[in-house]
């Protein structure tokens, strides 16, 4: 699990496939409690690949309105 802003919440679920063999990889998922509602972020060579792979939430709390016109800056779940 990688956590992010909120500690009691998951933001991805990552696990390694293949371990030991050429085709190992890390395969990245958003979090939801529903397994059916996770969405693949990618697959990556490196732990560190996968880490950097998944976001962190925008503040929304100090950007201007004129930036936030389209609504660019809301808060959504991964």
């Amino acid at each position: 699990m990688l956590i992010r802003d909120n500690p009691r919440y998951p933001a991805a679920l990552v696990r390694r496939l293949h371990p030991g063999t050429t085709l190992e990889h890390y395969r990245v998922v958003t979090f939801d409690i529903d397994p059916a509602k996770r969405l693949l972020i990618g697959r990556f060579l490196t732990l560190e690949a996968a880490d950097h792979a998944v976001r962190y939430p925008l503040p929304t709390t100090h950007v201007p309105a004129a930036l936030n016109r389209y609504g660019a800056y809301e808060q959504r779940p991964p």
